[in-house]
């Protein structure tokens, strides 16, 4: 499989605040490798245009690991979060490629083949931006899908914001995603309002204004996980 038309940006900017460590939770180790390793490798079997990751909380320890492997580091500083990292990510990238696939670095069990439907469908549905998802039995921790009724996505709503309505959700979001470069710009062009209260501008926060401005969401199922394409009618070509 190849995929020159895309760039992949890695995010391995962030601390290791939830498992309760002083190493970046991107360097921890499973199966014999850092998390982040195990990313690298997935991604590298897909013969991206670029492949860029963005450090942040002990860059060049993160660094170290992942420029013998090919990776591109860009540096994310301060650290405001996933919206920002993408940001620094866009200008690195310039016009080099048409497509991004954006995941965490802390995910080291993706496969290769579900990042490669991922970008299929993303292109052949001509998507702005594609998320996939995923419906757990136990999805407590993650963040949710919501949907209106027609079933399109009105918001994404970290674990923390859910509504006890919102609760009984298991649809999850991976925090995965495929953007169409051109058609995106205006949705990560970020001014300072579009902040958090913790300084943090979330791809989250910018995924509902592409969302109402879409005009189709289609599922498409690989096994465990979904794959939503949306077209973005409204945003420019």
């Amino acid at each position: 499989m190849a995929l020159p038309d895309f760039a992949v940006v890695i995010l391995a900017a962030g601390k290791g605040t939830r498992l309760k460590s002083s190493l970046a939770k991107v360097l921890h180790r499973a199966g014999g490798r850092t998390l982040v390793e195990h990313v690298v490798r997935a991604c590298q079997r897909l013969k991206p245009r670029a492949m860029i990751a963005v450090v942040g909380h002990q860059a060049d320890d993160v660094s170290s690991i992942l420029k013998p492997l090919g990776v591109q580091i860009i540096l994310q500083e301060p650290q405001r979060g996933t919206g920002h990292a993408m940001l620094v990510a866009r200008r690195a990238l310039g016009s080099r490629v048409k497509y991004a696939m954006v995941l965490p670095g802390d995910a080291p069990l993706v496969r290769s083949e579900t990042l490669a439907e991922l970008a299929r469908l993303h292109q052949q549905h001509a998507a702005a931006a594609t998320i996939l998802s995923a419906e757990l039995a136990q999805p407590a921790g993650y963040g949710r899908i919501v949907r209106r009724q027609d079933g399109n996505v009105e918001a994404i709503v970290e674990d923390a914001a859910l509504t006890d309505d919102q609760r009984s959700i298991n649809e999850i979001n991976s925090s995965i995603y495929a953007f169409t470069l051109m058609r995106i710009a205006s949705f990560i062009s970020l001014t300072p309002s579009a902040f958090s209260a913790q300084g943090e501008a979330p791809c989250k926060l910018s995924l509902p204004r592409m969302l109402t401005k879409s005009s189709v969401a289609i599922r498409e199922p690989i096994w465990p996980v979904w794959i939503w394409p949306f077209a973005g009618a409204n945003a420019p070509n």
